[in-house]
């Protein structure tokens, strides 16, 4: 059982519940220095706002892992901050050894396939 992402005509599978909770938290980590287990609605009780958070990832980051939709005009925010967090990690080498890995890219490279499809056919990104 896992998280499948549909797009209109696109799809993609996110990955296993736990394996999108991991990549969740590599991103949230190394591209806005913030651990998710210290956010709102994940970890402890209590937990810091979300709306502490400027980020087009906080879309994905900020989402139930088994249903709802992000929509288009929010897809474009997610592209933007993907693309970006995508372009500035090649330069820094920021992540550790284990966490840079060929999977973690390929859902990266997936996520901004989604939502290119998610604009271009001006439907949301279904999770399910």
């Amino acid at each position: 059982m896992g998280l499948d992402i549909t797009v209109g005509d696109y799809g993609f599978r996110a990955g296993s519940y736990s394996g999108f909770a991991e990549f969740r938290a590599v991103l949230a980590k190394h591209a806005l220095n913030i651990t998710l287990n210290s956010m709102i609605g994940f970890g402890e009780k209590g937990g810091n706002s979300w709306e502490t958070i400027n980020s087009g990832l906080k879309v994905l980051l900020d989402h139930s892992d088994c249903d709802g939709e992000i929509y288009p005009n929010q897809a474009m925010d997610l592209l933007n901050a993907l693309k970006a967090y995508k372009a500035e990690s090649g330069r820094k080498k920021a992540m550790k050894k284990e966490d840079d890995n060929d999977w973690y890219w390929e859902k990266i490279d997936e996520w901004i396939s989604a939502c290119k499809a998610s604009i271009d056919q001006n439907c949301p990104i279904i999770f399910g």
